[in-house]
């Protein structure tokens, strides 16, 4: 099944491979020298180490499949240089006071808020789109956009 294109930036797709290189090659070997040394430790059916650590195992491996089929199917955002703030664009918002907001509308896998990476999707992203420079938006406090 292939599965919808994944947009994402350049940063986004490098950090997603190196999560899955630390996951595959780190994480998974740890995890399994776990396994066993919980297995030694007593029956399976009655041992809660054991049991931690096979979930912690199965959630590892799931999130290995899924960074392979975001890796598989991504799209790379290149945003236009225009006038107009769109996917992928890093957008300085300025608010009456002079006080500054960096932002970068990014896709779905690699939304942040905390570090200033939106998506689309998000109240603050949807504002966003298809705004041009100069224009003034409300997001609780009126912000002039700078791209």
């Amino acid at each position: 099944m292939q599965l919808e294109k994944v947009l994402i930036t350049r940063e986004g797709l490098e950090k997603l491979k190196a999560e899955l290189h630390q996951r595959e090659q780190i994480k998974k070997k740890d995890l399994v020298e776990t396994l066993i040394i919980s297995k030694e430790s007593g029956d399976e059916r009655e041992n809660d180490g054991f049991s931690l650590a096979f979930e912690d195992f199965k959630i590892n491996e799931q999130r290995i499949i899924d960074l392979k089929d975001i890796i598989k199917y991504h799209q790379i955002i290149q945003p236009k240089q225009n006038e107009y703030v769109e996917l992928g664009h890093t957008i300085t918002l300025i608010d009456e006071k002079g006080n500054t907001k960096v932002l970068q509308l990014v896709g779905d896998y690699e939304a942040d808020p905390m570090n200033g990476k939106i998506t689309i999707k998000s109240p603050i992203g949807r504002e966003l789109m298809d705004k041009e420079k100069g224009d003034r938006i409300s997001l609780g406090i009126i912000s002039r956009i700078l791209i």
